[in-house]
């Protein structure tokens, strides 16, 4: 995606506009699986639990992303798989450190001032003026001296926080299935959609964060599937359950 319009002569883009798109197929994915209108094979209704939920996430995996035939290498059912059992453990990770910790510690000095900016300036814009901040943030982003690999979680992030910002837009118009989980009232949703939109990028900073030490630059194919079932998890348990980030610090 062009950060600005088609005549501007030199562009920025943003690297990685199909990881927002992976984000919004991710949460009709929950949604419909939670409901019954996907090739999920149980139906949970608003039961559901946290466990189960975190489970879904591994259906995730082989139904959404792996095709009809899940991919031997990512099968999260086969308990021979390594690579399958990691990519279960990635949500509980990402909850665990979004609700009880920093989860964003690995990032260097550059790196933690446009995560302060894009997770901060959400809340001191009109809600209507999100996703035009955020794409100014993406410029600045494509500006800046960071290197390829240290921008590349901050732009996935951003890819995701626009595409969840289009999506909680529609659906705070036309719920649909999501109806149980929302307010009966519009407005009450509507001033909640930053909230899910920052949840939306941290999830993807903290996998970022957690694969800094021993993975290269976020974009191998377990590093995409992993990020995805991190931020779109994360969002959607929010939605659903109502999670709130405990009080954070050294005591």
């Amino acid at each position: 995606m062009s950060t600005t319009n088609s005549n501007c002569g030199c562009c920025s883009f943003n690297p990685w506009p199909h990881v927002g798109e992976m984000h919004t197929a991710g949460l009709d994915f929950f949604i419909n699986a939670i409901f019954g209108g996907s090739s999920s094979s149980s139906a949970f209704g608003t039961a559901i639990t946290e466990q189960e939920f975190i489970q879904l996430a591994c259906t995730l995996t082989a139904d959404e992303f792996a095709g009809d035939e899940p991919d031997p290498l990512i099968d999260p059912g086969n308990p021979k798989n390594p690579f399958g059992q990691i990519l279960c453990s990635i949500l509980p990770n990402t909850i665990n450190s979004y609700c009880h910790s920093n989860g964003l510690e690995r990032y260097n000095g550059m790196q933690q001032s446009f995560i302060n900016l894009l997770l901060g300036s959400i809340y001191n814009v009109p809600i209507d003026s999100i996703k035009s901040r955020l794409i100014d943030i993406e410029t600045k982003l494509s500006e800046s001296s960071l290197p390829i690999e240290q921008k590349t979680p901050l732009f996935q992030a951003l890819s995701i926080g626009t595409a969840d910002y289009d999506y909680w837009i529609e659906k705070v118009e036309n719920p649909g299935l999501w109806t149980p989980f929302l307010h009966s009232n519009y407005a009450v949703n509507y001033n909640k959609i930053p909230y899910w939109v920052g949840a939306s990028m941290e999830g993807s900073l903290i996998y970022a964060n957690r694969a800094l030490p021993t993975l290269p630059p976020v974009n191998t194919a377990l590093d995409i599937i992993s990020t995805v079932i991190s931020d779109t998890g994360l969002v959607a348990g929010k939605v659903i359950f109502k999670w709130v980030p405990k009080v954070k610090g050294s005591w």
